[in-house]
């Protein structure tokens, strides 16, 4: 079966709006456990300063420090994630639970 150049042309523009689709949908797993968790941080922040106002900035410097490191460790796990295969540095096949292990998630 021969394709004609019409053919072949529209092929290649679906192709490429897939790969766009592609490109966004993996943007926004990457992005949005960062949305979720300051999302939730800020609630719990604006709940406590309404239940302990006089308490304010120590609720958002703790409500930061918890945002800041679940930040890094978010970043890390998708480092780990993108970074290991099995057998490699630090992806231990011992650890087969393990969440930073990208070996342990069977559906990838």
């Amino acid at each position: 079966m021969t394709l004609s150049p019409d053919e072949a042309a529209d092929t290649l523009r679906d192709i490429a709006a897939v790969e766009d689709r592609s490109a966004r949908a993996y943007g926004y797993q990457r992005g949005s456990p960062y949305l979720i968790l300051w999302g939730i941080l800020w609630a719990v922040g604006y709940g406590l300063i309404a239940a302990w106002p006089q308490r304010g900035n120590a609720v958002w410097i703790a409500i930061d420090a918890i945002g800041v490191a679940a930040t890094l460790a978010i970043g890390f796990r998708n480092h780990l994630e993108s970074t290991c295969r099995p057998g490699a540095a630090g992806c231990s096949p011992a650890l087969p639970s393990s969440p930073l292990c990208s070996s342990a998630r069977p559906w990838r």
